[in-house]
């Protein structure tokens, strides 16, 4: 006999382990969390190389001050209390370098200094830079998602999900660099402003408008805190294991779940937090029509990164480590964003701390699967050497880079260790490697919400909103729809401040 769950989440990510925390906090008795990788956390996690520990994905958050959405989340999740955030400096949480331009830009949070810097920065450009925020204000109001009191309303329908970043910020101002500035902040997305709408950037960006922080103990500490919370409520975690089959399908209800290693299951409940392309891999296609899987192959992913992890010693004081460092070749982030860019990319330079008073020193450029492609049939532990060559050539370009930007490193940055596309997909499972899975493109339908088998439904990194507040997002609104809006607005006035 198959063993009997209420509810079973495939993924232990972000979105698996939120979607654990919700569902369990609503009452559902028997829960089943499934992950093939050997641990829980996905991308939250992190790793240790040479007695020092690093993260893996997740090195920054916006919308973590008090009352903002992630913030809120945790607290619905009953995670908040047991991290201790380090917001980035007020004033000068992102540093904006436009090589080509010769241009430093100070990007500070909080939405009234933020503003007010941007028109100390672009003088003749306040008009502009009004009409932005009050523009990016109107996306987040008419988006119930992003408030947890009205998480249970439809959204509202907007124009501006029907015109790119690019095309409105044309629209907006004629001064390029403040085009570009306001483009910044894809690279927490991984769209490009020709592609995504200015509302979806708005969602994703306004988040890191409020606040910017790091996680004292990093994604690691996220995910112990949702491992602790998830045992003293029982959720049972398989980890090292995977769903191979669905099967026994009876009146749009599938009625049997095969994991590999043989376990048969049943579920009222079956929700994916994967990518959608693993997730279409899984589903049988006879339920299904030809055009769901064609729509699901022609999704996009976002580029991954190729990330370099070095240290400075302890008797180094390190440069803007309260700020994220972003450093533009071009002044171009479109072009830099799309497949085709031949030289260096933008960087992202991120200090933190670590055991045994060293500073870890965090760089990350974009990076396309097709660079990687011709070597996408190795393995992690048997690279070809041409391989090895390239990722030792692109580590020396990024450590020089960052030695221009922060000149007393030089001599003092030791490198560590450095992952390409190739390792994200081999070690966190992601699909080509893509930092946030699928592109967000104006007009995309996304693999969201309830599928045509009634007890099988779709969220995850890809669903609503790329990064870890997105796949939260996507887990808060599948839980609305498996839960009824009653009993989740009860849910969420009981548990929610």
């Amino acid at each position: 006999m198959p063993e009997r769950y209420d509810s079973i989440i495939i993924g232990a990510g972000a979105g698996g382990l939120s979607m654990a925390s919700i569902l369990s906090l609503a009452g559902r008795g028997k829960i089943l969390l499934v992950d093939k990788a050997p641990r829980p956390g996905g991308a939250l996690g992190g790793f240790t190389t040479n007695g020092i520990a690093f993260d893996a994905g997740f090195h920054f958050t916006g919308a973590l001050n008090d009352g903002g959405l992630f913030d809120r989340l945790l607290r619905l999740c009953g995670v908040r209390d047991r991290i201790t955030p380090k917001f980035l400096d007020p004033d000068r949480a992102n540093i904006f370098h436009f090589e080509n331009s010769s241009a430093t830009i100070e990007f500070p949070y909080g939405l009234k200094r933020l503003q007010s810097s941007l028109k100390s920065q672009f003088p003749g450009e306040s008009n502009a830079v009004e009409r932005y925020f009050e523009d990016i204000s109107r996306v987040i109001e008419a988006t119930p998602a992003l408030n947890l009191a009205t998480a249970h309303l439809p959204p509202k329908p907007l124009k501006e999900e029907n015109i790119t970043l690019k095309t409105y910020l044309n629209g907006l101002t004629d001064n390029r660099l403040l085009r570009e500035t306001l483009s910044a902040l894809i690279m927490c997305h991984g769209s490009a402003p020709s592609e995504i709408s200015m509302a979806d950037n708005a969602r994703l960006c306004f988040g890191f408008y409020e606040s910017v922080a790091t996680l004292q103990g990093g994604g690691e500490a996220l995910v112990n805190a949702f491992l602790a919370e998830l045992a003293e409520r029982g959720v049972e975690i398989a980890c090292g294991e995977e769903l191979v089959e669905i099967g026994t399908v009876s009146e749009r209800k599938a009625e049997r779940f095969v994991l590999k290693s043989g376990r048969e299951l049943e579920t009222d409940e079956l929700i994916f937090t994967l990518s959608p392309t693993t997730v279409a891999s899984i589903l049988p296609k006879q339920h299904f029509p030809p055009a769901f899987f064609h729509r699901i192959e022609s999704f996009e992913p976002t580029p991954g990164f190729f990330t370099v992890f070095a240290t400075l010693p302890e008797d180094v004081d390190p440069m803007d480590a309260d700020s994220i460092t972003s450093i533009y070749p071009v002044d171009d982030i479109d072009a830099l964003s799309l497949p085709g860019w031949k030289g260096p990319g933008a960087l992202a330079i991120i200090h933190s701390e670590s055991t045994g008073g060293k500073t870890v020193v965090t760089a990350f450029e974009p990076l396309y699967w097709d660079v990687v492609e011709s070597w996408a049939n190795s393995t992690r532990l048997n690279r070809p050497q041409e391989y090895l060559e390239w990722k030792k050539s692109k580590t020396e370009e990024i450590l020089r880079r960052i030695i221009s930007q922060f000149p007393a490193y030089s001599g003092k940055l030791e490198w560590e260790t450095s992952c390409s596309p190739l390792t994200y997909r081999d070690y966190l499972y992601h699909d080509q490697g893509a930092a946030y899975g699928i592109k967000h493109k104006i007009g995309q339908m996304n693999l969201v919400g309830q599928a045509r088998l009634r007890n099988i439904f779709f969220a995850g990194q890809s669903a609503i909103l790329p990064g870890v507040l997105g796949t939260m997002t996507a887990s808060l609104l599948i839980a609305r729809i498996i839960l009824g809006n009653a009993e989740f607005a009860n849910l969420i006035a009981q548990h929610s401040r």
